[in-house]
């Protein structure tokens, strides 16, 4: 089974957890800017039809596409080595998907992660694909538009 699905916002890496002390105890949570960003990439998913893959191995390939800023000029383009770095993507969708796509990111066997470089465009995107670790994608197997 192999599923793709878009999203089409700003793109977000996982921030650093944060802390707080209630008496001897520490706790940790996440941002309500990374907690929104999760619970919007996981409402796109079930709203694409996405499936619950179980437990078995997966794949999943994520493709960063982003908007030049407009203080750069509307014409060209420039390589996206800017922030958010590759792995907190990586990192935010695989922690949204948990539970929703497959019962736990450990799962995950082969991880792929393409920023592409940003063009003047109307927005961010993301497309990411989840298939069965037995029915892989290679890069030259699919066509980014």
């Amino acid at each position: 089974m192999i599923f793709t699905f878009d999203y089409a916002g700003p793109v977000r890496g996982q921030g650093r957890p944060r802390f707080t002390r209630v008496g001897a105890r520490v706790r940790t949570y996440d941002r309500l800017a990374d907690v929104r960003y999760k619970q919007a990439l996981r409402r796109e998913y079930i709203e694409q039809g996405g499936p619950h893959f179980g437990s078995v191995p997966v794949s999943v390939t994520i493709t960063c596409m982003r908007a030049l800023p407009k203080t750069l000029g509307r014409a060209g383009s420039e390589d996206d080595t800017h922030r958010p770095d590759a792995d907190n993507i990586a990192k935010a969708v695989m922690d949204a998907l948990t539970g929703v796509a497959y019962d736990d990111d450990r799962q995950v066997t082969r991880l792929v992660v393409e920023k592409y470089p940003r063009v003047a465009s109307d927005g961010d995107r993301l497309r990411v694909t989840i298939a069965d670790v037995g029915e892989m994608l290679y890069p030259h197997q699919f066509e980014i538009r």
